[in-house]
């Protein structure tokens, strides 16, 4: 409950009735499998959903107790399990085929859930999109970036699979309501540049960067799944 994504989606469940308990590292121990059980066996869950950073194998621990006692698992995943690609979309049959460390441990987490757990649901998201500066999200690289460098570049050739946190939030929730297994992709952005998503986002904050258009890099990351209902980006940024 101390990442991105988690506390919103832990808001959100909890404003629908759900009783929402959070993993505390400090009491139990990810890489100590016997006290990994034992929390589990004493919350006794409903569901269990994985947004945190940690190893495969803990992934897989909490798929296989999941799997054992025929509830739901949904382990969060992200786009970077594709390498960078200047011809998009990518789709759900798209090779998971990329080289960068973070990439390949998302693999490797999605490669051991599935191994676990079959039917687990393993959604992959794109940049989260957040109201402020304070967190692991785009809003926030920007506000740093102007900070630092004074200006940011905003590629007009780079499509980011992104989506608003609240939207993210809403799509999980969703696919723990259904509990149909299976790979997810939950991305908003439909056709927008990152020099739009800058530029719309700049608007709403009431212009507090200077924005310039670049060239580069030239890239098509945005994500399609058709079984995913997100509001389109172009909606939450009134362009």
């Amino acid at each position: 409950m101390n990442g991105t994504v988690a506390p919103v989606l832990g808001n959100r469940l909890g404003a629908a009735g759900w009783d929402v308990v959070p993993w505390d590292r400090s009491a139990v121990s990810p890489d100590d499998a016997s006290a990994c059980r034992r929390f589990i066996g004493d919350v006794n869950p409903s569901v269990i959903a994985h947004l945190a950073m940690g190893a495969p194998d803990w992934a897989g621990l909490m798929a296989e107790e999941a799997a054992s006692r025929g509830i739901p698992f949904l382990f969060t995943s992200t786009v970077s399990v594709y390498a960078d690609r200047t011809v998009g979309p990518i789709t759900v049959d798209s090779p998971t085929d990329s080289t960068s460390e973070y990439g390949r441990y998302k693999i490797d987490c999605e490669e051991r859930t599935r191994r676990s757990y079959p039917d687990a649901i393993i959604a992959r998201l794109g940049w989260q999109i957040g109201d402020a500066p304070g967190s692991n999200t785009m809003v926030h690289h920007l506000y740093d970036v102007a900070g630092h460098v004074g200006t940011v570049e905003a590629s007009t050739r780079w499509f980011p699979a992104c989506s608003f946190l609240g939207d993210t939030a809403a799509v999980l929730h969703g696919l723990i309501e259904r509990s149909v297994g299976g790979t997810y992709l939950v991305d908003s952005n439909r056709r927008s540049s990152f020099f739009e998503i800058v530029s719309a986002l700049n608007r709403i904050h009431g212009h507090p960067w200077r924005v310039e258009p670049i060239d580069e890099p030239i890239l098509d990351m945005r994500m399609v799944d058709e079984r995913i209902d997100a509001p389109p980006l172009t909606t939450r940024l009134q362009v």
